[in-house]
């Protein structure tokens, strides 16, 4: 059946990482057989628009297109596409594929990692709730009951009275400022240099550098393997990386790499990549040893996961600290009133 043109605007839409990895992972050992025919048997039992994209992926092929420009063009992952592009340079298809589902689900693992804290998150939200439940509802209440029998509210249920109302007076205006910050945010993040600086300040958290030393190592190691040069690997990995200041740095690195400076002092004179990286790339240079990055690897790995772990222990501390002392906060103020109250019936 030939989709109407809605059907078709629904179907066309972007292929996720994650389906891209898994898509590329069931189409690596099918490759021998013929890319093109590999395409639609790896799209079995796929979602509807991945079976969509992979059907006019086959006919970009037969129209002469590459795989690589196919994927670009019915919008598969980016992610994707640098070891597609060293699938095509070397012939390795399936080498190629299983390279770049492993790349793509290590950037999914490195993502899901980060957003591990937003629980944490939730639950200093639920506690800013019960907060103006307090302000707005009980502790009112509790000053009215006061009031009819001739008592005065205690300082701070006052203050928290008072506070609450500012809040609820303010909170349009608060919730439009923070969709403005919000949209000019998504707005401002696409610009180039922006994004370079939000890179930088993440890279002053210790996990942050960790973990894209760990990718780049990682990107770069499986290239090689697979047959790029290093020239090439570096193009592909730069593309890769998440964060943009991490990038750039590869960027300008390897344009100094192109003029015939070592790759391990370019990158040191970026200041991006911790010194054991630098160290390891100066060691590498000088065997030639093209398992030593890869037996890097897991202390790389070590070495984000122990940084990830205390920054996460640290975040954690901060903001149980916080939500302690809001709930200490509201008890006291419910609490005074309440023996205020019990004292006067009494």
């Amino acid at each position: 059946m030939i989709p109407t043109s809605k059907q078709e605007k629904i179907l066309r839409r972007p292929i996720s990482e994650r389906e891209t990895a898994s898509f590329c992972r069931r189409l690596s050992p099918l490759s021998a057989s013929g890319i093109s025919e590999a395409l639609l048997i790896a799209a079995r039992h796929a979602p509807k628009h991945v079976v969509f994209a992979a059907r006019a992926a086959r006919e970009d092929l037969l129209a002469g297109l590459l795989l690589s420009e196919a994927f670009e063009r019915e919008k598969f992952s980016p992610a994707a596409l640098p070891y597609l592009r060293l699938a095509e340079r070397c012939g390795s298809y399936e080498n190629c594929l299983l390279l770049a589902a492993d790349a793509m689900e290590k950037r999914i693992e490195y993502r899901r990692k980060l957003l591990g804290t937003a629980g944490y998150l939730l639950l200093l939200l639920g506690v800013l709730a019960l907060f103006f439940i307090f302000s707005l509802l009980v502790l009112p209440a509790m000053a009215e009951a006061l009031s009819a029998l001739s008592l005065t509210a205690p300082a701070l249920t006052y203050a928290l009275i008072r506070a609450g109302e500012v809040l609820l007076h303010a909170l349009p205006w608060l919730v439009l400022a923070a969709a403005l910050i919000a949209l000019l945010f998504l707005f401002v993040r696409r610009i180039p240099r922006v994004r370079i600086v939000l890179g930088a300040i993440k890279l002053l958290f210790p996990a942050e550098r960790a973990g894209i030393a760990a990718m780049f190592t990682l990107f770069l190691s499986q290239l090689m393997r697979g047959g790029a040069t290093l020239s090439q690997a570096l193009e592909s990995t730069q593309q890769l990386l998440p964060n943009a200041r991490a990038a750039e740095s590869v960027r300008q690195a390897a344009e100094r790499v192109a003029a015939g400076e070592p790759l391990s002092t370019a990158l040191k004179e970026e200041k991006v990549f911790p010194a054991f990286l630098i160290s390891l790339l100066a060691a590498w240079e000088q065997t030639g040893s093209p398992g030593l990055m890869e037996g890097a690897l897991p202390a790389l790995k070590g070495e984000y996961e122990a940084a990830r772990k205390t920054q996460a222990g640290i975040g954690r501390v901060l903001l149980f600290s916080l939500i302690a002392a809001l709930i200490v906060l509201l008890y006291a103020a419910y609490l005074e009133p309440v023996l205020l109250l019990l004292t006067a019936v009494i």
